[in-house]
């Protein structure tokens, strides 16, 4: 019976400070809106695909036959390969070739390297700021790794299928499609949140039935609320003072 009287209570307070909890989430939704449009920097990403082909066997009118072996060996060569073009030797050629005050470990950060899942294929993706410089980097490390590649290897066995483009206003990062709901349910739950510990940690008497849930004695009698009045303020009456020529005018009259 208590839990469902408290219960109650918790849901009464929600009511009665719903006009509350309504602002502080329309705040912090709007803040949230507010941040990701205007404080943080927007990111853009570039994308190159290239394709790792190993050396192959010729089968009758010199078409090229790849055998189980030489595909596992082929998907072996891509693990290689995102090694490769993540390294030094890459990344600082690449930073030469764009020029600018970038160093190779902060141009590291910026490009993720994926493999298409049972394909020979190599995704490199770069996240900039500004999509154009990040269309650039990926097609210089796409470049730059060719080269790289047939100097290592002693083949020419990495081709870029497609050339990185700009990608316009399309940024990935801040997501507002994502940041608004979170900062919906986040200015939800702290709002709902405040009033239920405010309600639970309140000891305030309130009410007769309070002192004797609370503190189980039995109410006597009750004062009420008297209103002070307020006071009228005197009138101080002035000395009429009579001039002796005129008082016997007065008199008369």
């Amino acid at each position: 019976m208590s839990e469902i009287t408290e219960m109650r209570e918790y849901f009464h307070a929600l009511r009665k400070h719903v006009g509350s909890i309504l602002f502080v989430t329309f705040l912090l939704t709007a803040l949230g809106g507010l941040i990701s449009s205007f404080l943080l920097t927007p990111v853009y990403q570039a994308k190159t695909d290239i394709l790792v082909n190993g050396s192959q066997a010729k089968g009758p009118n010199d078409t090229a036959v790849l055998s189980q072996s030489e595909i596992e060996s082929n998907l072996m060569l891509v693990d290689t390969y995102r090694v490769v073009i993540k390294s030094p030797l890459v990344m600082d050629t690449v930073v030469r070739r764009l020029g600018g005050s970038s160093d190779s470990e902060k141009l590291s950060k910026q490009v993720l390297v994926e493999n298409v899942k049972n394909t020979q294929v190599i995704s490199v993706l770069v996240s900039d700021p500004d999509p154009q410089r990040a269309a650039q980097i990926a097609n210089a490390v796409a470049t730059v790794f060719q080269e790289e590649i047939t100097k290592l290897m002693k083949v020419e066995n990495v081709y870029i299928l497609a050339a990185a483009k700009e990608t316009g206003n399309k940024m990935i990062w801040p997501k507002l499609w994502l940041n608004i709901p979170v900062s919906f349910f986040l200015g939800l739950t702290l709002s709902v949140g405040g009033v239920l510990l405010y309600t639970h940690f309140d000891t305030t008497l309130r009410t007769e039935q309070d002192i004797e849930k609370y503190l189980e004695v039995p109410v006597i009698g009750t004062v009420s609320i008297i209103e002070r009045m307020k006071r009228q303020p005197k009138t101080k009456k002035k000395n009429q003072q009579v001039n002796p020529a005129t008082e016997g005018v007065h008199a008369k009259i």
